[in-house]
């Protein structure tokens, strides 16, 4: 099949025409820092927003969150594209939405899965074209080269199933320094953690180090196989998911400090976020992929890139995954392939830091196709809408998140009827749109998975035992 073609160029300003040495942090060499900046994507598996003290938290969760937000720009409501990671990450690396890309389901069946079409152009391939080394560091299978996700990349190296972030760290500053000896070209280098994903089991030196009052939960309540810590106290799971954040805290605090060592701190692109968040409980729900919550789908996304961002600066303008590859690829002066359906938030970077309301402020889309039937939600400031587009399309909740940003008082059944077949029609219409233009990508191919990619999946809770 055909792979899609686009052309990429520098846009070269004049200021960065010439190459700046910097003295290498270590063994007495040099590091070029060229006129394209270096790249750090850092994804933290499973991390929802409201858990970093950055973004509201009372736990001092991830204090490097905080430090490189007051050295860049936070989002304040980033949203991900589907609650499950096959899904997002493909949404985030090829900027296209999940109707589209049609990396829909974790299995069909429980022995075949979806994975990233060849014809989608991803971000590493993109920055392949503009000059850039790319090196991989995985250790979730729905990000893994049997998924796609290796497309574009030189070096993709896939971690032992549930690694901790120190090791993944380790092999990281190896490559960074390895890189660093050489740097014959700017660098693209993306770290994907496990942490906070369930099992939540921190090491033993982070145990204990949150404590809070006693939540029992429910006796009737069976808490899922892949969640189960051996306790009944709701109290213990959510300090434990902390105490992981607090663990990858301190993994990207390494390779940050590596960073700065090398002194490429000005010149490198860095991207802090994750491909959902978790949800510990609330409503009776545990984990993730199977509801459209903030839990799950409100975000971090932090950037920091001193030569070209302004620092401490909070936009509360809602983005999405999709907005991460044009962004940066338009920070690196680098054309974007059409495909793409997000938008570059340069604009927004360089913009007040709070943008004015308006009856066209900016929404996020997420779509999910497991663990029920197909659905779709629409989020904007003021509501959040869930519609099935199965069999006779319908809503089947609606938020009023002005005076119900907890999502605890569904409306569905309260709307006018006008206003609630308006909304199915704009969603079902974009869902149509944007598979339609999916048709070059969706083959309908799948890959099968083994006996043990399978148990790793339901170690993950991505597969139920009776599945």
């Amino acid at each position: 099949m055909a792979r899609s073609s686009f052309s990429l160029f520098r846009l070269f300003s004049p200021v960065f025409l010439c190459l700046i040495i910097a003295p290498l942090g270590c063994g007495g060499g040099k590091v070029e820092t060229f006129s394209e900046p270096n790249i750090l994507l850092i994804v933290v598996d499973t991390l929802r927003a409201d858990h970093l003290e950055t973004y509201g938290y009372s736990r001092k969760t991830m204090p490097i969150a905080r430090q490189l937000a007051n050295e860049g720009v936070q989002f304040d409501n980033a949203f991900s594209q589907a609650p499950w990671t096959g899904s997002s990450m493909t949404s985030l690396f090829t900027s296209v939405y999940p109707s589209t890309h049609g990396f829909l389901y974790n299995t069909l069946g429980g022995t075949t899965s979806n994975f990233v079409n060849q014809n989608l152009v991803t971000l590493a391939e993109a920055l392949g074209e503009g000059g850039y080394h790319r090196v991989g560091h995985v250790t979730n299978l729905y990000v893994s080269r049997k998924m796609g996700f290796a497309q574009g990349f030189d070096k993709f190296l896939e971690h032992e199933h549930l690694a901790d972030a120190d090791a993944v760290t380790s092999a990281a500053i190896n490559d960074l320094n390895g890189w660093a000896k050489k740097s014959e070209s700017p660098l693209f280098m993306y770290v994907h953690y496990m942490e906070p994903h369930c099992p939540y089991s921190p090491p033993a030196d982070y145990k204990k180090t949150f404590e809070s009052e006693s939540q029992p939960l429910p006796p009737t309540y069976k808490i899922p196989r892949h969640i189960d810590i051996g306790s009944r106290d709701l109290a213990d799971y959510r300090n434990s998911y902390d105490e992981e954040i607090l663990f990858a805290n301190d993994q990207i605090s390494r390779l940050l400090d590596e960073l700065k060592k090398l002194s490429l701190e000005e010149n490198t692109l860095v991207i802090l976020t994750s491909d959902h968040g978790e949800e510990l409980f609330e409503r009776g729900n545990f984990g993730h992929g199977r509801t459209f919550h903030d839990e799950v789908l409100h975000i971090p996304l932090i950037l920091r890139f001193p030569a070209k961002i302004p620092a401490n600066k909070k936009i509360d303008t809602i983005v999405e995954l999709v907005d991460v590859m044009p962004t940066v690829l338009d920070l690196a002066d680098l054309q974007a392939p059409e495909q793409m359906q997000g938008s570059s938030l340069k604009p927004l970077l360089q913009a007040a830091p709070k943008m004015p309301e308006s009856p066209e402020d900016r929404v996020a889309y997420s779509e999910l196709f497991i663990k029920g039937p197909p659905r779709i939600m629409i989020r904007s400031r003021t509501m959040k809408a869930v519609c099935v587009t199965e069999g006779e399309p319908h809503l089947t909740s609606y938020f009023d998140l002005t005076k119900d940003p907890t999502e605890s008082n569904n409306l569905v059944s309260t709307l006018d009827p006008s206003e609630s077949e308006a909304l199915v029609k704009q969603l079902v219409q974009w869902r149509v749109a944007r598979t339609k233009q999916g048709a070059p990508y969706q083959t309908g191919e799948t890959k099968s998975l083994t006996e043990q990619e399978l148990q790793r999946l339901k170690d993950l809770g991505y597969i139920d035992d009776e599945e």
